[in-house]
């Protein structure tokens, strides 16, 4: 009889991936799920009946200020009666580290609390160390704040910073990066950040990059310039090549209200050329420090905190300058420092974003507010109850999936978000009749109704990982008994087995050095091997052929996202990889997965010498990109050359492509590179960011399908899209086991 500490019996099992729920046990023993299924022959420690409730992944609050609520309400009742198990703090440019202040902390560091003394850690990773010391119910990961490290460095904030200044800043990052640190977050529109130019963030940002690191954007502006600070936080990501994540996206004021389509579109658009997410809560008001400049006719601002006058929290601003004889404006400048809410959403514009597939959810609460905004204590019941069952905006499958594996893909948190064997035990159990937030704006700390693991207990959470840490550095196999390594063997561009091209996929916790990946890629003796390492909101990704390492590789990419998807992001939408070649995204469609590279134009060139005589044939045409383009009218041709390997080695290029028209298909190609030490690559993607462009042009048409007419063979979904391509395909599994390396 099996031995488990608990089980879920009888429970609607929603996984997180988007799938249709299905009634299943739930086993766990220690901080994992052992089985999801019929359990009726375990013998557990602990039983829970979930009988007519749900049994999902833990949700995960992609958007909070609880970077001191972790250390001062440890139980973090806020969340946790929601069934939330992991955040996301140090939001908006604010994080409790790296700074010491030993006065109260001025705004917007007040979003963490006005008592002084809880900025005390002068590195990031001291207040990591706090967190493992005392533990809170919640995972965490961890942003760097740029205005924290503005207060650390700078005298006055009415400057831009100093290069040296700058450069500090940068050491900084580095170093909590190496700390613990996620990513790095802005906030632009409060004063100490005001003045800081687009050139003071930029590196700031670059300074994550090696570290997997990503970057969360409290933009600019999010009224008269709404659409500016978008394009500002989209250009900074796109520059760098590092992940951006905008942060509570809305339309704030009466002039914004209609302008979700537009803002979504925008992003959607940008999305096609870089790594985009976004979180929104799910209501029609905001929170922050109140700020005298939005006082205006017409805004209604609720207080809920003043330092001087704190008898007026919960009292709307015009009310108190009523009491005061005096302009909105003018009270509060005398109620500062203070927090309020600002009524100035448009609902429309709420659910248009909360219905954008890619938009996660985060409550963006304010702790330690004395009347807080009820998001704090509702947001993820109210898009279960309000959103989803009341209001149909998505089913609740969907709404399961914005808060839990989505997330979890892009803030790192692996083996969490789902539910299947092997995850984290973080789960949620609620009603999905009766969920839903109770607080309101007037009574806002109210716990939410219908979260519950079955006979009216709190939600069921076992594991804690206090941080999640960005790219790990390379490091040697243990010496002693080694280490074993997961390893794929995956055909691209295959529909099954022993056709397309094969590829090695190596999964790592940190880099091997770099002779280690060299020796196993010619171990495998493969076109390519791909090695990859986890990142906080993907995926390292480098190919080695069997004799040299190269900056770009098609079919080992495509490889490495089959793997990811089928046994560690099931049900995920995409996935971001970064390479030399910059980031890589490969997304679901339908039955295939398609590759967003770089396109290589090619350009017209002399015939090389010795070309033809390797080659065997004289083509019409002549080009190159990285590789030379051999052009011939004849398809026939192209799949009857036999070249001498040994003279296509000694051209000045690494590679050739050779290509006609022809099918089944637009065109045909074949891909020699013995320099790298790959005869023939039987079906190569990278070969097609230049094909792709080429054939575009020629034949008027951005669609094209493909044949690589190796001996193997391989069909492809190609699409021009400028300075990128789109390249699709499938893939089958062929080899799965472990590579043991013997310890040194």
């Amino acid at each position: 009889m099996t031995e488990f500490d608990l089980v879920i019996r009888n429970g609607s099992v929603i996984d997180g991936t988007g799938a249709a729920r299905f009634r299943a046990d739930v086993a766990i023993t220690d901080d994992r799920i052992i089985a999801v299924g019929n359990v009726d022959g375990a013998s557990p420690a602990r039983e829970i009946n979930a009988n007519g409730l749900i049994v999902a992944p833990g949700f995960i609050d992609a958007h909070t200020h609880d970077d001191r609520a972790l250390l001062s309400m440890p139980d973090m009742a806020p969340k946790v009666s929601q069934g939330v198990t992991s955040v996301i703090a140090g939001n908006c440019g604010v994080s409790l580290a790296p700074l010491v202040l030993t006065d109260v902390p001025p705004p917007p560091l007040d979003l963490l609390g006005s008592e002084a003394g809880w900025f005390r850690f002068a590195r990031f990773g001291e207040y990591i160390a706090a967190l493992d010391h005392a533990p809170p119910a919640v995972n965490c990961g961890l942003l760097v704040g740029h205005i924290t490290l503005r207060h650390r460095v700078m005298d006055r904030f009415d400057r831009a910073a100093s290069p040296a200044e700058i450069a500090e800043m940068r050491r900084q990052v580095d170093a909590a990066m190496e700390g613990g640190a996620i990513g790095l977050s802005t906030g632009l529109d409060y004063p100490p950040a005001i003045a800081a130019p687009t050139e003071e963030i930029l590196p700031l940002v670059e300074a994550v990059k090696p570290h997997g690191g990503l970057y969360c954007a409290h933009h600019r502006n999010y009224f008269e310039r709404l659409e500016e600070a978008i394009d500002e936080v989209l250009a900074i990501g796109r520059e760098t090549q590092v992940p951006l994540i905008i942060s509570h996206h809305q339309c704030s004021g009466a002039a914004n209200f209609g302008k979700a389509p537009k803002t979504l579109a925008v992003i959607d658009k940008a999305r096609q050329n870089q790594a985009i997410g976004l979180d929104a809560y799910p209501y029609n008001a905001s929170s922050k420090t109140l700020d005298p400049r939005r006082a205006k006719p017409g805004v209604r601002i609720m207080v809920t905190w003043s330092t001087p006058f704190p008898e007026f929290a919960g009292r709307m601003l015009d009310e108190v300058a009523d009491d005061w004889n005096c302009s909105a404006g003018e009270a509060a400048e005398r109620l500062l420092p203070a927090g309020a809410i600002y009524f100035q959403l448009d609902e429309n514009d709420v659910r248009t974003i909360l219905a954008y597939e890619h938009t996660m959810i985060g409550s963006d609460g304010l702790p330690h507010d004395v009347h807080p905004h009820p998001r704090l204590w509702g947001t993820f019941p109210r898009v279960l109850g309000h959103y989803s069952r009341d209001c149909g905006l998505f089913s609740l499958e969907e709404a399961v999936r914005r808060m839990t594996s989505l997330p979890a893909h892009w803030f790192g948190f692996r083996d969490r978000g789902v539910v299947r064997p092997g995850a984290f035990a973080d789960l949620a159990v609620f009603d999905p009749a009766r969920v839903k937030d109770t607080g309101t704006f007037t009574a806002p700390a109210r716990p939410a109704e219908g979260i519950e693991a079955g006979d009216g207990e709190r939600p069921h959470r076992l594991a804690r990982r206090p941080a999640y840490r960005g790219a790990s550095r390379s490091r040697a196999p243990p010496r002693g008994g080694g280490v074993k390594l997961p390893l794929y063997v995956v055909d691209a561009f295959a529909d099954l087995p022993f056709t397309g091209n094969p590829a090695a996929v190596c999964i790592l916790e940190a880099w091997l050095p770099e002779q280690l990946m060299q020796s196993i890629a010619a171990e495998m003796n493969l076109s390519e091997t791909a090695f990859l390492v986890p990142t906080a909101q993907g995926w390292h990704i480098r190919w080695f052929t069997p004799t040299v390492e190269v900056d770009l590789v098609g079919h080992a990419t495509l490889a490495a996202a089959f793997v990811i998807f089928e046994r560690f992001a099931p049900g995920g939408a995409e996935i971001y990889f970064t390479s030399l070649s910059g980031p890589l995204i490969v997304r679901r469609e339908g039955g295939l997965l398609a590759m967003d590279f770089p396109a290589r134009m090619p350009s017209p060139c002399a015939l090389p010498p010795g070309l033809v005589d390797s080659l065997g044939a004289v083509p019409v045409e002549m080009l190159a990109a990285q590789h030379y383009l051999a052009v011939f009218e004849d398809d026939n041709v192209v799949r009857a050359l036999a070249p001498r390997m040994d003279r296509l080695a000694a051209l000045d290029r690494a590679a050739v492509i050779v290509t006609a028209p022809g099918g089944p298909g637009d065109f045909v190609s074949r891909f020699f590179a013995p320099a790298n030490g790959v005869p023939e690559d039987p079906v190569s993607g990278v070969a097609h960011c230049t094909l792709i462009p080429y054939w575009s042009r020629r034949l008027g048409k951005t669609r094209l399908l493909a044949r690589q007419v190796s001996h193997r063979g391989g069909n492809l979904v190609c699409e021009d899209r400028g300075d990128r391509v789109i390249i699709s395909g499938p893939a089958v599994l062929v080899i799965e086991g472990t590579l043991r390396l013997a310890g040194a």
